[in-house]
């Protein structure tokens, strides 16, 4: 796994002993009882402790402890001390921007911007909505990104030259991060080449020189003067992408996740894109012969 994962898994045992007044090696096989009740209490809103608010990660600390010390997932698992995801996973999956919402944040961020001092950079914050949009990047890896990483196949001004460019991002959950090619097209390659141009086109440094945290302050500035209700103010642009671009290829997952960064469709289709009903309907109704009304769908900011 992951250092960063581990690490989460090892606070997670030590929040365990630290409420039971247990030493690590005192998680005997004959502890596995009270470990499921603890786990239970946790999930019921019984127990209140820092550390142990999170059911889903208390379990999940608890389960790769003992598989570690040989005790099989199996067993742990007759104990009720299960592996799989929390209550709140995958509840996000629908969260998504319309055409509209972009439309009216855009207009916001670029107040927030000048009123906070930020106007001499603004070509660098209007595309950077652009870039989550359409790359689909979490925003700690887009602050990441590197200009001297950017290949063109051709004249960048040349409208059919696409640009790509390595990014790494987080992979398969719990593994670390992965390399990925994220490709610059279209719209994205208009703000980017703006973003390169408002700074004198350099060769090197940081695509998004910001903090990841002060990008979502003003995110969270835009979206509430544009009468936006988020949770997530920088990741709803992943949903959003996951769920246009998934729309315009006819639900094409494999396609999405290639173009977007997974590894496989299962996180894709739990987490990001799950199928609207309004979408198995109309599959339905082709599927039987039915008339069903065909409205393009492009994958556009």
């Amino acid at each position: 796994v992951s250092e960063r994962y581990r690490k989460m898994l090892l606070r997670g045992i030590y929040h365990v002993c630290k409420f039971l007044k247990k030493r690590p090696r005192s998680l005997t096989v004959e502890m596995l009882d009270t470990l499921a009740d603890l786990v239970l209490k946790i999930k019921n809103g019984e127990i209140k402790v820092r550390g142990l608010t999170n059911e889903a990660n208390v379990r999940n600390a608890i389960r790769a402890w003992y598989i570690y010390h040989g005790i099989s997932g199996q067993l742990l698992t007759s104990k009720g001390i299960t592996g799989e995801h929390g209550q709140g996973y995958g509840k996000r999956a629908l969260d998504r921007l319309t055409r509209e919402q972009r439309r009216k944040f855009m207009e916001a961020l670029k107040e927030i911007v000048f009123e906070e001092g930020y106007g001499h950079q603004w070509a660098i914050w209007e595309s950077l909505p652009y870039w989550l949009y359409y790359t689909g990047t979490r925003i700690t890896a887009s602050t990441q990104v590197k200009i001297e990483d950017i290949r063109w196949d051709g004249n960048p001004e040349d409208p059919n030259t696409i640009g790509r460019v390595m990014v790494i991002d987080k992979g398969r959950h719990r593994r670390g991060r992965t390399k990925w090619i994220k490709l610059i097209a279209g719209e994205l390659k208009e703000k980017i080449l703006a973003n390169l141009k408002s700074r004198g086109n350099p060769q090197q440094g940081y695509l998004f020189p910001f903090n990841p945290d002060k990008i979502r302050q003003i995110f969270r500035k835009a979206y509430k003067r544009a009468g936006i209700e988020v949770h997530q103010p920088a990741h709803i642009w992943r949903h959003t992408s996951a769920q246009d671009l998934l729309d315009a290829t006819d639900w094409n997952y494999e396609l999405v996740a290639s173009i977007l960064g997974w590894k496989d469709t299962k996180t894709l289709k739990e987490c990001y894109g799950k199928m609207g009903e309004t979408v198995r309907l109309r599959a339905l109704r082709k599927a039987l012969g039915m008339k069903v009304e065909e409205t393009p769908k492009l994958f556009k900011f």
